[in-house]
C-alpha cells in the first residue's frame, strides 16, 4: 500500500458500519436501562467485591473502600501468594480481571450476577 500523492491521500475509505451498529445498539441499551441505573448496578457490584473480599483473611483491599469514594474497579491482593499466581488462576477459570499494581483488578459490569462475583472472590482466596 502506498499513500496517494495528492490530496486524495485524505478520502474516506470505506464506513466502518459493523462499528456504528454496534455503537448504535449499546447506545440503545443504554438508554432503555438508564444511566442512573447503570450506576446503581456498578457501585452495588463494586461493594459486593468489597464486602467478599473482607470475608477472607488472606485477602487484602488494596482500594480506598470508604462511600463516595467507591467507583466500578476494585482492586485487592492475596497476601499468602504472589499476584500473578492468583491472576493465572483466575484467568484459567475464564474470570476476566488485571494485574494491576500488585493486585488483582476487578470490574464487575451492571449485568454481572452477585454469585458471580462471589464466587470470582471465592477463587481468588484460594492459594
Amino acid at each position: 500500500w502506498k499513500p496517494a500523492a495528492s490530496g486524495r491521500r485524505f478520502e474516506c475509505g470505506s464506513n466502518n458500519t459493523l462499528g456504528v451498529q454496534a455503537l448504535t445498539a449499546s447506545l440503545s441499551l443504554l438508554q432503555e436501562v438508564g444511566l442512573q441505573e447503570v450506576e446503581r448496578r456498578v457501585l452495588n457490584n463494586a461493594g459486593t467485591v468489597i464486602s467478599a473480599i473482607s470475608e477472607h483473611r488472606d485477602l487484602e483491599l488494596i482500594t480506598d473502600p470508604p462511600p463516595g469514594r467507591i467507583a466500578g474497579i476494585v482492586t485487592f491482593r492475596n497476601n499468602v501468594e504472589p499476584a500473578q499466581n492468583t491472576f493465572d488462576r483466575l484467568v484459567k477459570n475464564n474470570i476476566q480481571c488485571a494485574l494491576r499494581g500488585g493486585g488483582i483488578r476487578f470490574s464487575p459490569h451492571c449485568y454481572a450476577r452477585e454469585e458471580k462475583i462471589i464466587n470470582a472472590v471465592r477463587l481468588a482466596a484460594q492459594a
